[in-house]
C-alpha cells in the first residue's frame, strides 16, 4: 500500500486541508476510535511532525501540521484547502499501486457495505457517495480499469450538512468480490 495515497483518499473523502498564517494541516475524522489510532499511526509514518488526535461530539479527529504533506495532498492529489466536497477533482496519479491505495482510502472514508434482496437472494453492495460528481466519474473509470463493474452515477436527494445534492456509485454482486480482492478495505 502507498501510505501517502491512502491518506490522500481518506482526506478527499472524510477530511480536509486547512491553513492559517503559521500552519498547514491535514485532518481526518472518523466515528471509529480504533480506526483513528490506525490513521494516527499511518500519518506518523509519513510525516516527521507530531500527529494529534482528539474526540469531538461526533467523531475522532486526527490531525498533523505538516507543510510538505499539505503540499503533496494539495498539488499531486488535487485536494483543495478548505471546504472541498463539491469541488473535488480527480488526483494527478497514474501508477496502479497509487491509484488502488487512493481508492482504498476513499472507500474507507465514504462508503457503506450492505446487502439488498434481489430475486429472493441477498446480494452484497458497496455504495460510495460524494457531492462531487467529478471524483465519482474518475473512480468509476479506475474501477473499470481493474475489471470492477459499477453502476451509473445516481443523483441522490440533498442530505447532510448544507443539504447538497449527492451522487452515488454502487458496486454489487460478483463485482464486490473483485473489489475486495483487487482494492479492498484497510479497516
Amino acid at each position: 500500500m502507498d501510505k501517502t495515497a491512502y491518506i490522500a483518499g481518506l482526506v478527499a473523502s472524510d477530511g480536509h486541508l486547512r491553513k492559517d498564517k503559521n500552519n498547514k494541516e491535514a485532518e481526518i475524522a472518523t466515528s471509529n476510535r480504533k480506526f483513528s489510532e490506525i490513521i494516527k499511526d499511518i500519518l506518523g509514518e509519513i510525516s516527521e511532525n507530531k500527529v494529534f488526535s482528539r474526540k469531538n461530539k461526533t467523531a475522532y479527529v486526527v490531525c498533523v501540521a505538516d507543510k510538505n504533506l499539505h503540499q503533496i495532498l494539495n498539488e499531486k492529489f488535487r485536494i483543495p484547502t478548505g471546504k472541498k466536497s463539491d469541488i473535488l477533482v480527480p488526483p494527478n496519479i497514474s501508477g496502479e499501486k497509487e491509484i488502488k491505495s487512493f481508492l482504498m482510502g476513499f472507500f474507507d472514508g465514504d462508503s457503506t457495505i450492505h446487502t439488498r434482496k434481489m430475486r429472493d437472494k441477498k446480494v452484497p453492495r458497496i455504495r460510495v457517495m460524494s457531492t462531487s460528481s467529478n471524483i465519482l466519474v474518475w473512480i468509476k473509470e479506475q474501477l473499470e480499469k481493474f475489471g470492477i463493474n459499477s453502476s451509473s452515477l445516481f443523483s441522490d436527494k440533498p442530505h447532510g450538512f448544507g443539504k447538497k445534492i449527492c451522487y452515488r456509485l454502487e458496486i454489487y454482486g460478483s463485482a464486490v468480490k473483485k473489489f475486495n480482492d483487487s482494492i479492498g478495505y484497510f479497516h
